[in-house]
């Protein structure tokens, strides 16, 4: 049975506590024909000589030492080199099953997919965090995976899933540079060109939630976080903009989530949360509270309609202590 060479990507940078559960769980995996390129992104503790060991031991592994460039630049360091028919991330605070990649990969012997989906575990340190599940099967055409990405029927992240280098290279797919939640836009622009896509309703990639995490760490400045959704809402709307007339419930629905989800950074400040809503209106065009209005109904959407037409000093105190209270 041919068994097409599938490149997998990590990322690396100061995760020593985990690397090696990551590299054990890739380099025993019941799939052999594997490309494992380690990305040591300028990693300040031992992760580059643990590299360096586990390459030593298995000459599927190549290793990059990079000067440090975040973790979109080291994902693109290892797609510019991959050789692979297939193309995989994985974290390197991660992990897989050992039959993760056999499993993807049994998915393509029928049929070729742009990607193939798997669902995941997460958990932090102290115990699982439960998320909706992903439903099984293929979604086939442009609308309905739009339409399925909207509708947050798979997770928008880079990592869980296996994708085909050629799509990647036709698209000329790469990840946005000094930008945080990265893999959102990634996961819209791939939407956005797939005709054909299968999700696995199997849990075989463990996704681990740290508190020192880029993503968990107070230590990242509000001004980063918020530049950083300027750009990917911005950069959403002008690739879900063509969908409207066809999706615009889910479209809607989308937003939404995004923006609920921005505001959440600043709730608690008074003064961030109006810079998170100018900023957010800049981004989408519109004031937040019409993706609202579009969605409710009865005495809510005259609620939210007003709202839209009040001073928007009254629209940010109703949505600020609204968030206060339910989020």
């Amino acid at each position: 049975m041919q068994t097409p060479l599938v490149s997998i990507i990590i990322p690396i940078y100061k995760v020593e506590p985990y690397l090696r559960r990551c590299l054990d769980s890739i380099v025993n995996q019941t799939y052999t024909n594997l490309e494992i390129i380690l990305v040591d992104d300028g990693s300040p503790d031992g992760c580059p000589q643990i590299c360096d060991e586990y390459a030593a031991n298995d000459n599927r592994i190549v290793v990059i030492h990079k000067e440090n460039g975040g973790l979109s630049d080291a994902r693109n360091a290892g797609l510019d080199i991959c050789k692979g028919e297939y193309i995989s991330f994985v974290d390197s605070d991660d992990w897989v099953d050992e039959k993760y990649i056999e499993t993807l990969c049994s998915i393509t012997r029928d049929k070729q997919y742009d990607f193939v989906i798997a669902d995941y575990h997460q958990s932090n340190e102290n115990s699982e965090v439960q998320h909706i599940p992903c439903n099984n099967g293929s979604i086939l055409g442009n609308i309905p995976i739009i339409s399925a990405y909207c509708k947050l029927t798979y997770p928008p992240c880079a990592w869980a899933k296996l994708y085909h280098r050629s799509f990647i290279e036709k698209n000329h797919f790469r990840f946005y540079p000094n930008l945080l939640f990265e893999d959102q836009l990634w996961s819209c622009q791939l939407a956005s060109k797939a005709k054909n896509i299968h999700i696995i309703n199997s849990k075989i990639y463990h996704y681990t939630i740290r508190n020192n995490s880029i993503m968990q760490s107070e230590n990242i400045a509000f001004t980063n976080r918020i530049l950083s959704w300027k750009y990917i809402l911005a950069e959403e709307k002008n690739i879900l903009i063509s969908y409207k007339k066809a999706l615009s419930k889910e479209i809607n629905f989308f937003f939404i989530n995004k923006i609920t989800e921005v505001f959440t950074i600043s709730i608690h400040n008074r003064a961030l949360f109006n810079t998170t809503f100018y900023t957010i209106k800049d981004a989408i065009g519109a004031n937040p509270i019409t993706y609202w209005f579009a969605n409710a109904q009865g005495i809510k959407k005259i609620i939210f309609f007003l709202l839209t037409k009040f001073p928007s000093i009254f629209s940010r105190w109703i949505l600020y202590f609204y968030f206060r209270k339910t989020v």
